[in-house]
C-alpha cells in the first residue's frame, strides 16, 4: 500500500480543520502548534484516513534519507494526541495496532474548491481583525504613559494624531523601552535556562534501544549505557544511576520520562543503536524528566571500530550539555580507555551483562565471557576487576570452596591493582577479599574508602562496605552506608537486599521484612529475596512466612544454603526428625560438593546441641569461612554468645567481643 499524495484539500475532524499546503492546523477557528514532522505525521495518517499505515512505512514518509528508531515515531504520535486532547484510554482520532502501525480513526470531511476558499478567508478575516484588535489596544496601552489625560480628549478622534510630543524625546523614549526589554529578555529566558541546566545533577543511562526491532543485541545495547554510566560517574558532580537499577527498563516501548521519574533522577540519556556488518548507527538524546524537554541530541555513523570514539563524544557532548566543569582529571577520566581491543570490550560487555544477574548461572557465564577478554587484552584492569568481582561471590552461594574461589579472586583483583591502582572497581574487589577470607578489617575499610575516593558514585563500594561495618557491629555506621548505596543504585536487588541484610543483623526485624517485601515486588524471580526475607520472618515466630519464602528460593536456587536453611527452620520450630533429615542430605552433599559448615552449626544450635555446633564452626574457620565475618552480630548464635568457646572464636576471626 502505498501513501496517496492527493491534490490540495482541507480537512474537517471534530473541531479541527487541517490544511497541508498552508502546513495549518486550527481548532475552532484558532491555530494550533505542532512541530513539523509532528504536522507531517497527521497529515500521512489523515491521508490514509480508516487504513492501516504500517511503522515502516510512515517512517520511510517522514524520514525518507534518515535512518530513526521506532521510539522517534512513537514520540511523534504522543505528542500528536496531546494536540488533539486524546487520553491515554481515550482514542477519539488515532488507533494504535500494536507491533504494526496506525490507523486514523474519526470521521474526515473533506473540502474543496469553494469551501477551502470560504475557509482560508474566515481565517484572513479573524486574523486582520485579532491584529487590528491588537494594534489598537497597543497603541492606546503604549499612549498612557505620555498622555494620562487622553481619555478626556474628544471621543471618535485619533489619539494619536491629536498628541504633540517632542521628536528626539519619543526617539530616546523608544530606545530606552527596547534596551530594557531586552535586558528583560536576556535576564529573564537565558540565564534561568542556564540555572535550570545547571541544577541537573542525577542522571540516568537507560539502555539504548535497537533502532531496528528485528536485530537486537542486549550484551551492546546494555554495554553502551554501562560504559558510558562507568565513565560519567568518575564525575563528583554528577551522580548516575548504576547498571543494575536501568537494566529493567531495556524494553522496547519504555517511556524514558516515566524511567527517570522512578529512578528518582533529573535528567535521562536514551538512545539507539544498531550495528550492521562493520557500520554501527548510534543515536543518543538528553531529556529533562521534569518536561520532557530535549537538553541535546545527536547522531553518529561510524564504523564499529570507532565506538569507543562514539562513547567518548556523546560524555562530552552530555557534560557540555549538563553545563558542569570539569577538572584535570575528570576530563582525563571521562575520555580514558581501559581497552582499545573491540573484541575484548565486546566480551567485557557480555560478562558484566550476565554479573549483573546476580544469579549463581550468572556469575558462571560471566566468568567464561571476561576470561575471553582477558585473552584478548592482558592488560584489561576494568576485566580484570569484573573476574574477580564474580569469583569473590562464589563461596558466598556455595557454588566454590572459599579457598578455591578467593584464590582465583584474589590473581584477579592484584592484576587490576597493578594495571591501574586508581580504579574504584580494583580497589573495592579487592578490599572485598581483605575482609571476607583475610579476615583483614583494618586494610579491608581503608581499601574501602579509598575506592569511595576514588568514585563516590560506586555504589556497590558503599555496599560492601556497609555489610563490613555491620558485621564488626559498627551498626549506626552501617545503616548510614547502606542507605548510600541506595540513593545512588534505587532498584539495584542486591543493594536493597543488602538493606534488608543490614537491619536483619540490626535486629530491626520488621524494618528488613519491609525492605526486602520491595524486593520482591520488583523481581518476583530474584531467589536472594526471598532467602533473606526468611530469617526476619524465622526471628519474629512468623514460620509460615518463612517456609513459603523458603521453598519459593529452592525453585529458584538450588543452593546446599537453602537446605541448611530450611534445616534450621525445622529446627526452631521444634521439627527435630525434619532437621535431622536437613543434616543427613547436607551430608551426603558435601561428599560431591562445596557445604559451608557454618549454616550446618546454626542447625545444630537451634537444635541445642552446642558441642556439635562448636565442631562444625571450627570446621568453617579451618575451611576460612566467608560467613564467619557475621559472627559477632548473627541472631541464631545467640544460645552460644555466653559460651567462652564463643568468644574465643570471634577473637580468632578477628572480630572484638
Amino acid at each position: 500500500m502505498a501513501l496517496s499524495k492527493e491534490s490540495h484539500s482541507v480537512y474537517e475532524f471534530g473541531p479541527f480543520r487541517l490544511d497541508p499546503s498552508e502546513r495549518l492546523l486550527m481548532r475552532d477557528g484558532q491555530p494550533v502548534q505542532l512541530a513539523p514532522k509532528v504536522f507531517e505525521t497527521l497529515t500521512a495518517l489523515i491521508e490514509n484516513r480508516g487504513r492501516l499505515v504500517d511503522k515502516d512505512q510512515l517512517m520511510s514518509i517522514l524520514w525518507p534519507d534518515t535512518f530513526v528508531e521506532e521510539a522517534t515515531l512513537a514520540r511523534n504520535i504522543s505528542d500528536l494526541r496531546k494536540a488533539l486532547g486524546e487520553s491515554t484510554r481515550e482514542h477519539r482520532f488515532i488507533e494504535t495496532v500494536p507491533k504494526r502501525g496506525y490507523r486514523f480513526i474519526a470521521t474526515v470531511k473533506q473540502l474543496q474548491g469553494e469551501g477551502i476558499a470560504l475557509m482560508v478567508e474566515k481565517h484572513i478575516r479573524s486574523r486582520i481583525i485579532t491584529e487590528e484588535e491588537e494594534q489598537t489596544n497597543a497603541n492606546w496601552e503604549a499612549a498612557q504613559p505620555i498622555r494620562s489625560d487622553a481619555l478626556n480628549e474628544s471621543v471618535g478622534k485619533n489619539r494619536i494624531t491629536r498628541w504633540k510630543v517632542n521628536p528626539i524625546f519619543l526617539v530616546v523614549f523608544l530606545l530606552l523601552v527596547g534596551l530594557i526589554g531586552a535586558l528583560l529578555y536576556f535576564w529573564n529566558s537565558k540565564p534561568k535556562d542556564a540555572e535550570s541546566v545547571a541544577a541537573i545533577r542525577l542522571l540516568a543511562v537507560l539502555p539504548f534501544k535497537p533502532i531496528s526491532a528485528e536485530r537486537r543485541d542486549e550484551h551492546l545495547e546494555l554495554g553502551m549505557a554501562e560504559t558510558l554510566i562507568t565513565k560519567l560517574s568518575s564525575i563528583s558532580r554528577i551522580v548516575v544511576r548504576s547498571t543494575s537499577s536501568v537494566r529493567k527498563y531495556s524494553g522496547l516501548d519504555q517511556d524514558p520520562i516515566a524511567a527517570g521519574r522512578e529512578l528518582k533522577v533529573e535528567s535521562v540519556l536514551e538512545g539507539g543503536i544498531q550495528r550492521v556488518g562493520d557500520k554501527i548507527r548510534v543515536t543518543a538524546r538528553l531529556v529533562r524528566v521534569e518536561d520532557g524537554q530535549s537538553l541535546w541530541a545527536d547522531t553518529f555513523d561510524e564504523r564499529f571500530t570507532d565506538i569507543l570514539a562514539v562513547q567518548d563524544s556523546i560524555c562530552e557532548q552530555v557534560v557540555n550539555a549538563l553545563t558542569v566543569k570539569l577538572s584535570g582529571d575528570e576530563r582525563m577520566l571521562l575520555t580514558k580507555r581501559y581497552t582499545e581491543n573491540i573484541e575484548a570490550y565486546q566480551l567485557y560487555l557480555k560478562g558484566r551483562y550476565h554479573w549483573n544477574k546476580r544469579t549463581r548461572e550468572g556469575y558462571k557465564k560471566a566468568i567464561e565471557y571476561l576470561s575471553e577478554a582477558i585473552e584478548k587484552d592482558k592488560n584489561y584492569a576494568q576485566a580484570y576487576a569484573g573476574l574477580a568481582d564474580c569469583y569473590n561471590v562464589l563461596s558466598s552461594y556455595g557454588v566454590l570452596s572459599p579457598s578455591e574461589s578467593f584464590a582465583k579472586g584474589k590473581v584477579a583483583a592484584t592484576r587490576a591493582l597493578e594495571l591501574d591502582a586508581d580504579l574504584a572497581e580494583s580497589q573495592t574487589a579487592a578490599a572485598y577479599i581483605r575482609y571476607q577470607y583475610d579476615r583483614d578489617f583494618a586494610g579491608a575499610e581503608s581499601q574501602f574508602k579509598r575506592a569511595i575516593e576514588l568514585n563516590p558514585n560506586y555504589a556497590h563500594a558503599h555496599h560492601w562496605y556497609a555489610l563490613q561495618l555491620m558485621g564488626m557491629g559498627r551498626t549506626d555506621e552501617a545503616i548510614r552506608e547502606i542507605k548510600r548505596a541506595q540513593e545512588l543504585d534505587p532498584l539495584s536487588l542486591v543493594i536493597n537486599v543488602g538493606v534488608g541484610w543490614v537491619l536483619y543483623h540490626a535486629r530491626e526485624y520488621d524494618q528488613a521484612i519491609e525492605e526486602l517485601r520491595k524486593v520482591i515486588d520488583l523481581d518476583p524471580t530474584f531467589a536472594r529475596g526471598y532467602w533473606a526475607i526468611e530469617e526476619p520472618y524465622e526471628q519474629k515466630g512468623m514460620y509460615e512466612e518463612a517456609l513459603a519464602a523458603l521453598s519459593k528460593a529452592r525453585q529458584l536456587d538450588d543452593s546446599p544454603i537453602l537446605l541448611a536453611l530450611l534445616g534450621h527452620a525445622y529446627a526452631v520450630m521444634g521439627k527435630k526428625n525434619e532437621a535431622q533429615k536437613i543434616l543427613d542430605q547436607l551430608e551426603e552433599k558435601s561428599k560431591q560438593t562445596y557445604v559451608d559448615s557454618y549454616f550446618i552449626a546454626q542447625i545444630y544450635a537451634a537444635l541445642g546441641q552446642p558441642n556439635r555446633a562448636f565442631t562444625e564452626l571450627e570446621s568453617a574457620y579451618e575451611h576460612r569461612s566467608s560467613w564467619l565475618v557475621w559472627l559477632k552480630v548473627e541472631p541464631k548464635f545467640d544460645r552460644l554468645r555466653s559460651d567462652s568457646r564463643f568468644r574465643d572464636l570471634i577473637g580468632r576471626v578477628g572480630l572484638s567481643p
